[in-house]
């Protein structure tokens, strides 16, 4: 390597140097001396910035703290869609595990530098599990605004191709980018190309492509931050799991989760509402995703807007009640239902609840009278 390096410095090979360069960091990486690497890579990034320029056939242009960013301009928009994110971190909801796990993977990158000191580096390779709307794609878009970075977005339609080992070449390229730009390499629904491989009905070509994502992983530098994420862990290969550095789970919010939710969005809409209807609404619409929870406030405000004659509250509660899959839901727990809505509002009469709830109305009526007597 030192050769190498010797012989593209003096045939005046700056593009050679810098790669030699980077090989040799790459090599302390992979012995775990990620100090003396630190080291390198700031003297190869800084170095040149006080440099005078020397007109001899060893001069070197000042090495830029940005020579490994490829131009936008260059890069394969079918593979990749390399994008800048606005959303901020702190507005979005998440389980106070989650959110202390997120909060130390970028305070660990925020102070790498001091990590280096004890010969250590920030975890580079999260992956993000939990169920659909749960946060998961927001998250990463989050971290890459508290880092100042932007987000290489991996269209796996374009990804994999029908061409016997092209998949692997486009991820190798995908990897190679994310190695030489200041950004975040996403794999959204990475259960797409990390199936597992004793699945006998996935052809050989798939398992191939696993292969060679395992082989990509293992290849990242410590320098280069990845987030994948999946809907599906089940699915994923054993070995997979084993490539990164930390899981994060995101799960379905519990009832002050959801209340909070449920009131953020709605004071982002401009609407007020009685904090005893946000409570009904949190109470009742447990297992249900952020994502699902602000879009029922959405859709019950767009119809409020539209038609303000009507109810905002009833509006609002007719949404949720059809993402909660009323046919698949207990009569017993339908009842419930029924019975805080009518000790909400009057306005819910036994046969609005009837056909909101798919409650015959003398069973309705008959339920509730015995819950009152066994109250009483």
């Amino acid at each position: 390597m030192l050769i190498s390096m010797i012989t593209s410095f003096s045939r005046n090979d700056r593009e050679g140097f810098i790669e030699d360069c980077q090989e040799l960091i790459a090599y302390e990486e992979s012995k775990k001396n990620y100090r003396i690497a630190s080291l390198m890579r700031k003297a190869l990034e800084e170095g040149g910035n006080n440099a005078k320029s020397v007109e001899s056939s060893f001069s070197i242009t000042p090495i830029e703290t940005n020579r490994y960013k490829k131009n936008v301009d260059n890069i394969n928009n079918e593979l990749i869609r390399l994008e800048k994110s606005y959303v901020n971190l702190g507005k979005i909801k998440l389980s106070n595990s989650t959110e202390r796990s997120i909060n130390s993977i970028i305070e660990q990158w925020e102070k790498r530098q001091k990590l280096t000191e004890y010969n250590l580096t920030p975890q580079n390779r999260i992956l993000f599990h939990g169920p659909p709307g749960t946060g998961k794609t927001f998250t990463a878009y989050g971290i890459a605004n508290a880092l100042g970075y932007d987000i290489a977005y991996i269209r796996f339609d374009s990804l994999v191709s029908s061409y016997l080992g092209q998949t692997g070449t486009n991820l190798k390229e995908v990897f190679d980018f994310s190695e030489k730009n200041n950004c975040i390499l996403l794999l959204d629904e990475i259960d797409a190309i990390g199936k597992k491989r004793d699945d006998q009905q996935e052809l050989g070509e798939l398992k191939r492509i696993v292969i060679s994502l395992l082989q990509n992983l293992d290849k990242l530098p410590s320098d280069s931050l990845l987030i994948a994420c999946t809907n599906h862990s089940h699915l994923l290969d054993t070995a997979l799991w084993r490539r990164f550095d930390t899981w994060v789970c995101f799960d379905y919010p519990e009832i002050s989760e959801r209340f909070s939710i449920l009131e953020s969005r709605l004071s982002e809409l401009n609407v007020k509402s009685d904090e005893n209807w946000i409570h009904f609404w949190a109470d009742v619409s447990e297992g249900l995703s952020p994502a699902i929870l602000v879009q029922i406030i959405e859709n019950g405000v767009r119809k409020w807007a539209i038609q303000n004659k009507h109810n905002l509250n009833i509006l609002i509660t007719e949404e949720l009640i059809q993402y909660l899959n009323i046919e698949d839901t207990s009569e017993k727990v339908r009842v419930n239902i029924a019975k805080k809505l009518r000790s909400q509002s009057k306005l819910f009469s036994f046969s609005y609840l009837s056909n909101l709830l798919e409650i015959p109305k003398s069973t309705l009526h008959k339920r509730l009278k015995e819950e009152l007597v066994l109250g009483d």
